[in-house]
């Protein structure tokens, strides 16, 4: 694991408490919305990077079950105490490094999605991320995820403030990294930041295999 990746990892487990708090206070209606409009009621899917288990609860709650996935030991912790409905369903652990074995409930799943949870990894290990995420959904099975297309005051190795690290991508090499995986028909959108920054947009990407 890179150093920069080490400390993104430590300052969500330094910082669980007070992240997790803002994520649920977030203004998520947009994204909830073309959650609910990208999945069938009843899917089975996974979501990559739970944070406060704010979306995974709230497509429980509307009928569909949700398996996720958490690098920060500290997240986990605050998900389930914030979503006891999360119980044995969140898997601690970097996506890249867990096993099939430990994280498929079923043979394959109906969709997988990501919020802000891609743009930590870095660009290298994209490919690895997308290839493994079609390998494990049914035919016709879709992807979500959302990264943010600009944030500022990052440095040029891509570090914010607290260390933290972003990857930074367009909406084309986004297209063609999700391309290039093997999903088709990408669909992408750009919406404003659910916790009222106004520098800060996001682009959420809607794909199929």
């Amino acid at each position: 694991m890179r150093e920069d990746e080490d400390k993104t990892i430590e300052y969500y487990d330094t910082n669980a408490e007070e992240l997790a708090e803002r994520y649920e206070n977030a203004n998520v209606d947009v994204l909830h919305k073309k959650l609910l409009g990208t999945f069938n009621t009843g899917a089975m899917l996974i979501e990559i990077g739970c944070g406060s288990g704010r979306d995974a609860a709230f497509m429980i709650a509307r009928g569909y079950q949700v398996d996720c996935v958490e690098a920060s030991r500290s997240m986990v912790y605050f998900a389930l105490r914030l979503h006891p409905e999360l119980h044995k369903r969140i898997i601690h652990g970097k996506w890249e490094n867990i096993s099939d074995e430990n994280i498929l409930r079923s043979s394959k799943y109906d969709g997988v999605y990501s919020i802000a949870a891609l743009m930590h990894m870095h660009a290298e290990t994209i490919p690895r991320v997308l290839n493994r995420i079609y390998s494990i959904l049914k035919p016709g099975g879709r992807f979500l995820f959302s990264v943010p297309l600009s944030r500022p005051f990052l440095s040029d190795s891509g570090l914010d403030s607290e260390g933290r690290y972003y990857l930074m991508l367009d909406h084309m090499q986004w297209h063609d990294l999700v391309i290039k995986a093997g999903f088709k028909k990408p669909e992408f959108f750009k919406s404003s930041d659910g916790l009222g920054r106004r520098d800060v947009t996001w682009l959420t990407c809607i794909a199929q295999i």
